[in-house]
């Protein structure tokens, strides 16, 4: 200071203190899978700071201005999780981000050849496989096997429904596809009778059934009709006799039946047509 005779007074010092928070980084998975949901990503900074996230190639999809977020990843190859930290004294940082990377997601999808096999014919089931961006294989069959093969084939020894399941996989990132294959002893008796396409047909409404079940029926035969329920081991369960018309509904009560599988048989005038009703109460 220096005063009105100009004479200079001894200098005078503030001490100042500079805060500026330093983000120690970004902690979360940097390989993912695209379309992946729910992915957490944590910011390595100051207690009582907040965090303003911004988010490339995807979605925040939780956590607002806190340390810890949830992201959704969008269709992409890749993306960025930015951060930046502003502390308690209203001080910001300089901004930290992580490169992400987003491997393809498999698509699994396969068919059976045929989904109902026969032990007399060998009980065999042929995999057809369709799935799609995927590098590995994992099959279960529902009876305690299981193989890495593409498109494998697999005997089943005993009767019964079984679920088979895929398990695609394309570095880390899977996908799953379940369908139903039923096994018999053998196939109906035909004791003659012959499938003709042309004669008669029939529907089942609805199905899977639980109470009642429709069987709506058309024919240019005037034949009386028999219509018989089966289980997947070939024996009776429900049998009627229709007085034949061009077409008719009949309604059968199923609830007695337990859920699973069972096999409608429509026969008639040298003539017979079986279908797949599902029981599920």
């Amino acid at each position: 200071e220096t005063d009105v005779t100009g004479c200079i007074g001894p200098a005078q010092t503030l001490p100042v203190q500079i805060h500026k928070p330093t983000t120690a980084g970004i902690t979360g998975p940097t390989t993912t899978c695209q379309g992946q949901m729910g992915d957490t990503y944590i910011a390595g900074g100051t207690l009582g700071s907040t965090y303003a996230w911004t988010i490339t190639g995807g979605t925040q999809a939780t956590g607002g201005n806190t340390e810890t977020i949830t992201v959704n990843w969008g269709t992409g190859t890749s993306g960025i999780v930015e951060v930046v930290e502003t502390d308690v004294h209203s001080c910001t940082g300089d901004p930290v981000n992580e490169n992400i990377t987003l491997n393809t997601k498999p698509t699994a999808n396969f068919l059976p050849v045929a989904d109902t096999v026969y032990l007399s014919q060998g009980g065999e089931v042929q995999l057809n496989n369709t799935s799609t961006n995927a590098d590995s294989y994992r099959w279960y069959f529902g009876d305690g096997d299981s193989s890495s093969q593409t498109s494998p084939e697999h005997t089943y020894d005993q009767t019964g429904s079984y679920t088979i399941q895929l398990i695609v996989d394309n570095q880390g990132c899977t996908d799953t596809m379940v369908r139903s294959v039923t096994v018999l002893d053998k196939p109906p008796v035909s004791s003659g009778i012959y499938d003709l396409n042309g004669g008669f047909e029939f529907t089942i409404h609805p199905n899977p059934a639980s109470d009642i079940a429709v069987f709506v029926i058309k024919t240019r035969s005037y034949a009386d009709l028999d219509i018989a329920i089966h289980n997947i081991v070939g024996e009776k369960i429900i049998g009627k006799r229709l007085q034949n018309r061009s077409q008719q509904a009949v309604k059968l009560d199923v609830s007695i039946l337990p859920s699973g599988i069972y096999f409608v048989t429509l026969t008639g005038d040298e003539r017979q047509q079986t279908k797949k009703l599902v029981i599920d109460h």
